[in-house]
């Protein structure tokens, strides 16, 4: 009998460092914070981004839903400064995606814009967006005016007098000492498939062993090498005045890196004018000199951008670029 009663005083015990184990050990766990998911709390900005050609300057704001939401808070910048904010419902989504155009258009500039659900201070990341103007064809032979031609950095250019007996003059600029000159067509940023001819004569002495250089610029970005002032990046397709033509690519960095060195051609005229034809087509480049075709390209870095032309003064000596004419053709 005394037996039984310490098995059952053993047991009793046992039991009550369990409960007290357990009372110990509940509450820990049920305080356990749960783990909650920023991506499906937080809306995804899809679109627009990149550079968008907009006959108005009105984009579509497309988000990915999230679940329960009941309405989004949208903030647009303009570098630092506000441009709108605005609190689409939950009614402007559909299959997972909300999308949103708003009343009051925008320029024709950069933006960032970013995107929460209503009340919650998490935001997605920005996203960068360009709005340009549609490209169109261009035919301009230069009628004493630069009409949106203007000059992206280096020397300056400018347009002569209509010659007598035409209605037309040409641009031209001096160069800067051992640096570039560029001009682009302000028109629009979204230049991507055409055929881009022109009427140009670069002529000047040779400096540090280099002869002035001549150039048509395409797909370019709105950026300039602060060292020697050359437009980047994008593509440039052009000669030197010795007779050699050549094909560079614009690297981001300022750089470039040739796709086609510098190459002799008896098709180009040393001390005249030459007719520069370039046809860009998705990655694949036509490039042809006085009807020549020089170069047959692929090449898929850059897909659009701005249009221009660009000059390379190689020293102290007098140069000079100039361009009689330009016409692009979209498909």
């Amino acid at each position: 009998m005394k037996q039984t009663t310490r098995i059952l005083l053993g047991l009793i015990a046992v039991l009550g460092t369990l409960t007290l184990l357990a009372g110990t050990l509940s509450p820990a766990i049920s305080a356990a914070p749960a783990i909650e998911s920023t991506a499906a709390t937080t809306p995804v900005p899809l679109s627009p981004s990149g550079i968008i050609a907009l006959k108005k300057p009105l984009p579509t704001f497309k988000w990915s839903a999230v679940s329960g939401a009941a309405a989004y808070k949208l903030e647009v910048y303009r570098g630092t400064t506000p441009v709108y904010t605005l609190y689409p419902a939950s009614s402007y989504c559909y299959a997972g995606t909300c999308t949103y155009t708003p009343v009051n258009s925008l320029t024709y500039t950069t933006y960032n814009w970013r995107v929460a659900v209503k009340g919650s201070s998490t935001f997605s990341p920005y996203k960068t967006f360009i709005i340009t103007r549609i490209p169109w064809d261009i035919n301009d032979g230069f009628p004493g005016d630069m009409m949106l031609w203007e000059t992206m950095a280096g020397g300056i250019w400018s347009v002569t007098p209509k010659r007598p007996g035409s209605n037309y003059g040409y641009i031209y600029s001096n160069g800067t000492p051992g640096k570039f000159s560029s001009i682009y067509y302000v028109h629009s940023r979204a230049y991507a498939n055409f055929e881009y001819e022109s009427k140009l004569k670069v002529e000047g002495s040779p400096g540090n062993g280099k002869y002035p250089e001549a150039y048509m610029a395409i797909r370019m970005d709105k950026k300039v090498n602060s060292a020697d002032l050359a437009w980047y990046s994008g593509y440039l397709f052009g000669y030197s005045s010795n007779g050699y033509y050549c094909i560079w690519k614009m690297n981001k960095d300022g750089t470039r890196t040739a796709l086609v060195k510098p190459t002799y051609s008896a098709a180009i005229n040393k001390k005249d004018w030459n007719t520069l034809r370039l046809q860009a087509i998705g990655t694949r480049f036509i490039f042809t000199i006085n009807k020549v075709q020089v170069a047959d390209i692929k090449n898929s870095a850059y897909s659009l951008g701005y249009l221009g032309f660009e000059m390379k003064r190689p020293g102290t000596l007098p140069a000079t670029m100039a361009v009689d004419w330009v016409t692009l053709k979209l498909p």
